[in-house]
Parts: C-alpha cells; sequence; structure tokens
C-alpha cells in the first residue's frame, strides 16, 4: 500500500509539473510583479479607468498563482506526511 501512495503521489507531482507549464505560472508570476510595479508609480491613480483594469488583471493573475502554489503546498505536505502514515 505504501507504494501506491508514493506512486500516486509521483503522478501528482507530474501533473502539478505539468499544470505549472500549462498555466504559464513563470510568466503569470512575472506579469504580476511588472502590474504590481505599475502600482508603485506615484502617478498610478491619475488614470482610475487604466489603474483599475491593471489592478483587475493584477487580481486575475494572482488568483491562478495562489491556487497553483496552495495546490504545490498542498502537495508538498503530503509528500512530508505520507511516510509518517
Amino acid at each position: 500500500q505504501a507504494f501506491e501512495i508514493k506512486q500516486q503521489l509521483d503522478e501528482l507531482t507530474a501533473k502539478l509539473v505539468q499544470m505549472r507549464g500549462t498555466f504559464d505560472i513563470p510568466g503569470r508570476t512575472a506579469r504580476a510583479g511588472e502590474l504590481e510595479a505599475q502600482r508603485e508609480v506615484p502617478t498610478f491613480w491619475d488614470d482610475p479607468k487604466a489603474a483599475t483594469a491593471v489592478s483587475q488583471q493584477l487580481a486575475a493573475l494572482g488568483a491562478v498563482i495562489e491556487s497553483y502554489d496552495s495546490a504545490a503546498r498542498a502537495l508538498s505536505d503530503l509528500q512530508e506526511l505520507w511516510p509518517l502514515v
């Protein structure tokens, strides 16, 4: 049974790696950093419509990144805990 658990964890790890590429997590993270830099500019809110668009885009990117990070943390926790079961 331990082998089956390890095999399932390995499969989940492979799927998570695939998802990282599919959802372009590195690219989304880089883009979120760019948008955060824009928000730090003192004149950011001079154009409220553009500022709102940037904020919405940042929120959407953040949601995808956080979902991936949450799944990665959960899988990491499982990998650490399964030998104790």
